[in-house]
């Protein structure tokens, strides 16, 4: 007999490749439009980041649904503080994760000059999620993909080589 496999067990998997499916068909895009601006692989680091952070919350709040819908069933649920806090830290990485994505588009477009936003959002998911690596160690995830997206920022542009001037 083949075992059954829950969405618990699936549902890291499944994040991770949709991250990685995500990041390579924005830096294929956002290759294309730049033209020969930018270094392929800083851009899918760049979109990587935040894609998994992304991707693993949304993953994080279906389980705990799942669970919640699992609990009604069975006549064991409770609505308390820590259903909610799970649900809230789930969608604020979410909303988080989709504004550092949009950033990072806006950077490889050349749309984005001023990186305070960039460094506001980072700065905020880490905190969030350093809070939790004492509960649980997953919780070093996104402070990682933070440092990740962080130094992708930085190596995402090709450096324009221009030629000294001679001064007579």
């Amino acid at each position: 007999m083949i075992p059954v496999l829950s969405f618990r067990t699936w549902a890291d998997v499944i994040a991770l490749s949709l991250a990685i499916i995500l990041s390579i068909t924005l830096t294929f895009l956002a290759l294309k439009r730049s033209g020969d601006a930018l270094r392929g692989s800083a851009v899918f680091f760049l979109f990587l980041g935040p894609a998994v952070i992304g991707f693993n919350m949304a993953m994080h709040t279906l389980q705990v649904l799942y669970g919640a819908v699992e609990a009604i069933t069975n006549g064991t649920f409770t609505y308390d503080f820590r259903f909610y806090s799970l649900l809230l830290i789930g969608s604020v990485l979410i909303y988080r994760s989709v504004s550092m994505l949009k950033q990072g588009w806006a950077k490889c477009m050349f749309r984005l000059q001023n990186m305070t936003a960039v460094y506001k959002n980072v700065i905020v998911v880490s905190i969030i999620s350093a809070s939790t690596i004492p509960f649980t160690p997953i919780g070093a995830l996104p402070v990682l993909a933070c440092i990740i997206t962080l130094i992708s920022l930085r190596f995402a542009h090709k450096t324009r080589n221009i030629a000294p001037t001679t001064f007579i």
